[in-house]
């Protein structure tokens, strides 16, 4: 594989990369300041055991979001360690091609 092409993957997983941390923050404002404002509103406007029960599940939703871009942001950050060990193995291994003579 060229240098160039090395260069051109890399480049992508971490384009990749990027955008799955700009996904993880949007949810993690989703579930903490977005989705927890609406519960501080409703828990305002409504009361009673339905109110407590509904509030309950959609504390969970929350949490759940927050665990989900916890998980986002792991990927992304798995994606960028293994691209960049698989440039540089690469990128060691053309230079090698380069150099290596067989004898003639």
């Amino acid at each position: 594989m060229s240098n160039l092409m090395i260069q051109l993957n890399y480049t992508q997983a971490i384009e990749q990369a990027d955008e799955l941390v700009r996904i993880a923050e949007n949810v993690k404002n989703l579930s903490e300041e977005e989705l927890a404002k609406i519960l501080t509103d409703i828990g305002g406007c409504w009361e009673g055991r339905n109110a407590e029960s509904y509030l309950a599940k959609a504390e969970v939703l929350r949490a759940n979001l927050s665990r989900t871009a916890d998980s986002i942001r792991k990927t992304a950050d798995t994606i960028r360690a293994m691209a960049t060990n698989i440039y540089e193995a690469e990128m060691e291994a053309e230079n090698i091609a380069q150099v290596r003579t067989y004898g003639n």
